[in-house]
């Protein structure tokens, strides 16, 4: 690895991004970098977690804004914070963070993993616990051994399409699954989880 010696800041290179990562240096440069440039800006959208709101989103809209009097993306998708079991975020400078490799080599099953960050309103943080993981298994397990067999009804729950209709609402989903579960209506439940 070498640094690169003409970092003027962290974040203005990484404001720069939309444009220099096609090697773009304006309409004198390399006409294929213009091109290539030309075809891909805006961006169709662009995805961190909020706290690059300060730093990434604002260099890469006040860079953009001031150089072609345009934003840089089209669409922006924001997601919440994970946290420790200490309320602190994740974070690699903290030394209090893992991946999803590391939680599927303690035996944590995937399904698990996607149903606890799926139960978290992605605007909102997530506090990833052992205990919410286990409360996961059960859930999924008791779920899966209520449709067993079962007949899928033809139409998903109407509760669960509007989440999902609604800003890809999850964790309201995942709640009118659980409504559905404590009805005992096994097969709107399975078609409902299908989705």
């Amino acid at each position: 690895m070498r640094r690169v010696p003409d970092v003027i800041d962290c974040w203005y290179d990484s404001g720069a991004m939309p444009f220099a990562q096609w090697g773009y240096r304006g309409e004198d440069g390399p006409p294929a970098a213009a091109q290539r440039f030309h075809e891909q800006f805006p961006a169709d959208f662009i995805s961190e977690a909020i706290d690059q709101t300060r730093g990434w989103f604002y260099t890469l809209m006040v860079l953009s804004t001031a150089l072609f009097d345009s934003p840089p993306f089209k669409n922006l998708v924001v997601n919440g914070l994970v946290l420790a079991e200490d309320g602190k975020k994740m974070s690699k400078s903290l030394g209090n963070f893992f991946t999803v490799r590391d939680l599927l080599e303690q035996g944590v099953p995937g399904e698990v993993i996607r149903f606890v960050y799926l139960s978290t309103h992605y605007r909102k943080p997530m506090d990833w616990t052992d205990a919410k993981a286990v409360e996961a298994q059960t859930i999924l397990s008791d779920w899966h051994d209520m449709v067993v067999g079962v007949q899928a009804a033809t139409e998903p729950a109407e509760k669960v399409v509007a989440a999902l209709a609604d800003d890809l609402n999850t964790s309201a989903a995942i709640t009118a699954l659980h409504d559905l579960a404590k009805a005992g209506d096994a097969p709107t439940l399975l078609v409902s989880a299908r989705l």
